[in-house]
């Protein structure tokens, strides 16, 4: 199982989308970390506790807030939950302003964003972070970026699945200028099904009036993670942040405003949506770990099975199976192609 998206959309203007942003792998036993852990201020002791680790070393992760768990004591960690309209809503206590949906996203839904982002949303006029490779880019004092070996990274052959596994966010919307922290002038469209995702979540928990105009789609596979920051980049620190996860599940850290505070540690999975309103909007997160082998592929297998003829999607299953090593034919449909990548029960080298 190779990803795990995130869809951070915004509202930008002051009335104004996921190891994206891949640090480097912190590689500690828990002897170093119990030795080292009063240096660090709380956020970042928990970022290091739940950090993936190399090997056969397997963190438990086992104290996570785990909404799946029907036995989690829900008022230990303040959290309420309210029916609407069909959805099962979780309100946690604090930081107020956080809201997070189960399963909010269908099944189509989810292909159809795995579609998108595999294979529209990362092509221009949308940028990612291999714009620095575009031809003629220079960086500010004049500078051109290292030598980069696209062989390396991607795979362009007609039979195996076109991917650059070296993108780990793309934009949607105003463009974010991550070395300076702030929204130039330049933008793109927001899609019309990515902003209607938003804005039904906005109307469902009846949080004001919004309008998507930034969209951040962050990519992880299993070694990535996501550092504590702050979403302060944006004229608007009042709207909400609405973030979808699709893909493999993770630990997502909730802070407070301050990283001297313990964050909560809890757990996202293929579906869920969660929200930033209110206080939590100005709150420090971050992703320190994606959960391996958390996927279940089988009921995108199933949606496939039914949504295209069975000879075709046996035809995907044994390819699911396989090493991207071999020389092997795909499906011309996308759908097939994206959702190979998306399903495949081990990485792949496109």
């Amino acid at each position: 199982q190779f990803f795990i998206f995130f869809f951070f959309f915004k509202q930008k203007t002051a009335y104004e989308i996921s190891a994206c942003l891949v640090g480097s792998e912190m590689c500690i036993r828990d002897r170093q970390y119990a030795e080292e852990s009063k240096e660090y201020n709380e956020f970042k002791k928990q970022e290091k506790f739940y950090r993936f680790f190399k090997g056969d070393f397997k963190k438990d992760i086992s104290d996570i807030i785990d909404l799946n768990n029907p036995e989690l004591d829900l008022n230990k960690f303040g959290i309420t939950t309210q029916l609407i309209k069909g959805y099962t809503v979780y309100k946690f206590k604090q930081p107020e302003g956080i809201y997070l949906i189960k399963n909010y996203l269908p099944i189509a839904t989810q292909v159809e964003c795995c579609v998108n982002c595999l294979n529209e949303y990362i092509k221009k006029p949308f940028r990612t972070n291999m714009y620095v490779y575009d031809e003629g880019y220079t960086e500010a004092d004049g500078t051109k970026p290292k030598d980069y070996s696209r062989e390396k990274f991607i795979v362009n052959d007609p039979k195996r699945y076109f991917f650059n596994r070296k993108i780990r966010w793309t934009n949607l919307g105003f463009q974010y200028d991550w070395n300076n922290r702030f929204y130039p002038n330049v933008k793109t469209s927001v899609p019309d099904n990515m902003r209607q995702l938003a804005m039904e979540v906005i109307s469902l928990l009846d949080l004001g009036s919004y309008v998507p105009e930034s969209v951040i789609i962050n990519f992880y596979d299993k070694k990535n993670h996501m550092t504590g920051h702050l979403d302060d980049g944006e004229k608007d620190q009042i709207s909400p942040i609405i973030s979808f996860s699709v893909g493999l599940s993770c630990v997502f850290l909730m802070g407070e405003n301050t990283k001297d505070v313990k964050p909560l540690a809890i757990r996202l999975d293929s579906g869920d949506v969660f929200i930033m309103s209110k206080h939590a909007r100005t709150c420090y997160h971050g992703v320190p770990r994606v959960i391996e082998d958390s996927l279940d592929a089988e009921p995108f297998e199933n949606y496939l099975k039914e949504k295209y003829q069975d000879e075709e999607h046996a035809k995907l299953k044994e390819l699911g199976d396989r090493s991207a090593d071999e020389e092997t034919e795909l499906p011309k449909n996308n759908e097939y192609n994206a959702c190979l990548l998306y399903t495949s029960p081990s990485p792949r080298d496109s």
